[in-house]
């Protein structure tokens, strides 16, 4: 799933969706986080995409790249 700060969520003046337990890869539970549904626009395709306020950085998740198709180029 999409993950955002939940600063950044805040400044676009999101409601919120749900809740949500977040598992870390261990599967040990993290926290419980709120959810938001957010539209996106990428090259001038929009998807209403449903994102988690967790962390410090900016995760983009399967949830939202599924409707993509991405060409990463770099080293």
């Amino acid at each position: 799933m999409t993950c955002l700060p939940r600063a950044l969520i805040n400044a676009v003046g999101a409601e919120r969706a749900s809740t949500h337990n977040v598992v870390g890869i261990n599967e040990a539970l993290i926290v419980h986080a709120d959810s938001y549904f957010l539209e996106f626009e990428i090259s001038g395709t929009k998807k209403l995409v449903e994102v988690i306020a967790v962390g410090d950085e900016p995760i983009l998740g399967r949830n939202l790249i599924n409707w993509f198709i991405l060409q990463l180029q770099g080293p």
